[in-house]
């Protein structure tokens, strides 16, 4: 699968306390860009902070079951990756080619080839 994220429209470096999926302003997260690319709406994805609170009410993608783990029966959470991907994305003290290649290295992980445009 090949994700394109458009850095125009990505929102990283800031931190975790302003980062969502899809904010308001339009700009979102690498995981962001992702779930449009599962076939997520933006309705979906709107203002949710991370892929387990958007997928809670849909079925998952089996592209996209890498993004959460089961824990103790039916209790989901994101999973190892997805916050490594999350504290990527958010982290304050990276430069944006260092930033890029560790993005793409975790999704290469998933057989996700990353592209950054613009």
């Amino acid at each position: 699968m090949k994700l394109t994220i458009e850095r125009s429209k990505w929102f990283r470096g800031h931190g975790p306390d302003h980062s969502k999926l899809l904010r308001a302003d339009g700009k979102m997260c690498c995981l962001g860009f992702y779930c449009l690319a599962l076939g997520m709406t933006q309705t979906h994805i709107l203002d949710v902070a991370d892929p387990n609170d958007a997928m809670k009410n849909l079925r998952l993608w089996p592209r996209g079951a890498w993004l959460i783990t089961k824990e103790d029966g039916d209790f989901r959470t994101n999973s190892s990756d997805c916050h490594d991907l999350m504290h990527m994305n958010d982290k304050f003290d990276i430069n944006q080619a260092d930033r890029e290649i560790e993005i793409t290295k975790m999704f290469a992980k998933h057989k996700v080839q990353v592209e950054f445009v613009d």
